[in-house]
């Protein structure tokens, strides 16, 4: 079913953020690891108190820059 809330939403973005260690790497604050994953604006134009930032996209293939098959191992 439907679920919202930032309960909800927080285990997507850990994930989007463990699979995207360039997003992780070097950001020193949360607006730095921010500014380095794409969203999709939803609801009013810019962030808004219903939909946040937006919502967040994984990149399409893991071999994408900054995804985790771009690591070096």
């Amino acid at each position: 079913g439907l679920r919202t809330g930032t309960s909800f939403a927080a285990p997507f973005v850990t994930g989007l953020l463990a699979a995207m260690p360039a997003a992780r790497k070097g950001a020193m604050t949360k607006a730095d690891v921010m500014s380095r994953i794409s969203t999709d604006d939803l609801g009013a134009p810019g962030r808004d108190p219903v939909f946040g930032e937006g919502l967040p996209k994984a990149p399409e293939r893991c071999d994408e820059i900054g995804g985790i098959a771009s690591l070096p191992w």
